[in-house]
């Protein structure tokens, strides 16, 4: 039983952190982690003595945590996931409701914390079940929530049956439901949703600006690996891949190519690819087109194209903008705010819209955006930024939209194969948060293209 008695305690007292995860993805034990130089739980700790009087760690190492002047306990159902933690730190409180979050949350948010307590303030306390987050996608955010601790005898009989998943748990339960525009007023990245679930994480957190972290995409699989270190050797664990398919592009019945781009947007990805090589003028030389998938091949399909006429190479006019003058920025981007302003505003929507290279490591990430509005038109992440390129071209022909007033943010390598796709797409502005190459630079300054390199945060280097 809880403590307290729920007449007797406080409506908000205990904070509960989990420090019990497996890590299998890591290939250490996330709770020894470091963030600038001191344990990463010691900062949650600290910053939680000024929002609760009683903080919990429940992990299976107490050894770990003797001076910290913490309450320390473990699971009753060991082994049973962040349900039997939150069950073990339940069982512990000295309040009504209870705060959890996991060990490996860098960005817990105090302003989001005090919203959830006065939503449930404002509520009948013995009605409800918590307070937590529901994304506009349905799905919850369990791990960054305040619980009732009359929950703790429900959430004993699903761990006894063996009903471990927390998001089950809570979607049918009375909880008041934070909505998703409500947190991001306080962090518009979700930045306190955040967790580490491998090294590209934690790469990120020390990197600084951290985007929000989407559900795990239908087009990552988890893989066996074996994470060799020196101080540990290798250690058995999953890691997370993106998936890879194959299109074999043929067109009047003629085989041309094999594009390898991640498996969606098909259509897009033909169109563009045909488009950026001069075999079409646009999407409406494309009279049929479909995809089957080839038998006995994972994520392998052959898309069959049919033109109006013969495959002819278009033998394009060159065309140039005008010659960039240097309040270009200012003019084209219609907006009161400065140049560094909107490029940081545009690199941070980058960032928010994409989550594959987050979860893999293995994907170049582009968005098209209005140059007067500055709200995205498009976002593609692939395998290959070639295809990523082809795939927002080729969205823009079908849906007839004029590049000409779009912009281009990246975050790879502007190359000459790339810049050359760029300007036969007539896109006038592109960002990268990467470096380019001096004969791309040679090409933008030739065709007018406003380009920019390196833009991260506050700077960035304008190359043309």
């Amino acid at each position: 039983m809880p403590c307290h008695t729920i007449n007797e305690a406080p409506m908000f007292s205990t904070a509960v952190i989990l420090a019990g995860g497996a890590s299998r993805r890591m290939g250490f034990d996330k709770q020894t982690l470091s963030f600038d130089g001191r344990p990463l739980i010691e900062r949650t700790v600290e910053l939680f003595r000024e929002l609760f009087d009683d903080i919990v760690i429940v992990t299976d190492r107490p050894q770990l945590y003797r001076d910290k002047k913490v309450r320390v306990v473990s699971d009753v159902f060991p082994g049973c996931g962040p349900m039997a933690g939150i069950h073990a730190g339940l069982l512990q409180a000295k309040s009504l409701f209870v705060y959890v979050i996991g060990c490996d949350m860098p960005y817990p948010e105090p302003n989001y914390i005090n919203l959830m307590k006065r939503k449930l303030e404002s509520a009948a306390a013995n009605s409800v079940a918590g307070c937590m987050m529901r994304r506009d996608t349905g799905c919850l955010e369990p791990l960054n929530a305040l619980y009732n601790v009359a929950l703790t005898d429900a959430m004993a009989r699903s761990l006894e049956n063996g009903e471990r998943s927390l998001q089950s748990f809570c979607r049918n339960r009375p909880f008041i439901w934070v909505k998703e525009d409500e947190a991001r007023a306080i962090s518009s990245e979700l930045r306190m949703f955040y967790n580490i679930n491998d090294f590209v994480d934690v790469i990120d957190v020390r990197g600084g600006a951290v985007p929000s972290k989407s559900l795990r995409s239908e087009y990552v699989q988890p893989i066996s690996m074996a994470r060799v270190t020196e101080a540990a050797g290798a250690v058995n664990g999953e890691d997370y891949v993106v998936r890879e398919g194959c299109l074999s592009l043929i067109v009047n019945g003629v085989p041309m190519t094999e594009l390898h781009a991640l498996p969606d947007r098909w259509h897009d990805l033909a169109i563009g690819w045909l488009y950026t090589q001069g075999l079409i003028e646009g999407a409406s030389e494309v009279s049929s087109f479909h995809v089957e998938l080839i038998e006995g091949r994972a994520d392998a399909f052959d898309a069959h194209v049919e033109l109006n006429g013969p495959i002819l190479l278009v033998q394009k006019e060159p065309f140039y903008f005008p010659l960039p003058r240097k309040d270009k920025l200012d003019r084209e981007w219609h907006s009161p705010l400065s140049p560094l302003d909107v490029v940081g505003d545009i690199m941070s929507l980058l960032d928010e819209k994409t989550s594959l290279f987050r979860e893999t490591g293995g994907t170049h990430s582009m968005i098209l955006f209005d140059l007067e509005s500055r709200e995205m038109t498009d976002v593609c992440e692939d395998t290959s930024r070639h295809a990523c390129l082809d795939k927002l071209i080729g969205r823009a022909l079908l849906e007839r939209r004029d590049l000409s007033r779009e912009g281009l943010a990246m975050s790879c390598r502007v190359t000459t194969t790339i810049m050359r796709k760029i300007i036969c797409a007539n896109i006038p502005i592109v960002m990268s948060r990467s470096a380019t190459t001096a004969s791309a630079v040679q090409l933008a300054c030739e065709a007018g293209i406003t380009l920019i390199c390196f833009a991260r945060g506050r700077r960035y280097n304008l190359m043309t």
